[in-house]
């Protein structure tokens, strides 16, 4: 296998084990308001499974503001914080955050 595929297949495993790890934790405790509705949380980042470095897909913004709440991601005011782009700094995040949740 090529490298490169080797590379990309590797980004969409650690993604796919994210938005499980994402999903799972939702799963073990569901937090409700006062009316009985359940919160979705994690629900912005369902549609971004199979993503992978280089792609521009909507709402990675919001993952990337998530990673950076929690001290995951820094980009000093890096145009690439505000945009939808996968790069190397959120495939980082990825990592860590996914090394910090096992």
């Amino acid at each position: 296998m090529p490298a490169m595929a080797s590379k990309t297949a590797s980004v969409c495993v650690v993604i796919c084990l994210l938005i499980f790890v994402l999903l799972s934790q939702r799963t073990l405790a569901k937090p409700t308001d006062p009316h009985g509705h359940q919160h979705d949380s994690f629900k912005f980042i369902q549609h971004l499974e199979g993503c992978h470095k280089g792609q521009n897909v909507s709402g990675l913004q919001e993952l990337k503001k998530y990673f950076t709440k929690f001290g995951y991601l820094n980009y000093d005011h890096s145009k690439h914080a505000n945009d939808d782009e996968f790069d190397d700094l959120l495939e980082s995040a990825i990592k860590s955050y996914q090394k910090s949740s096992t």
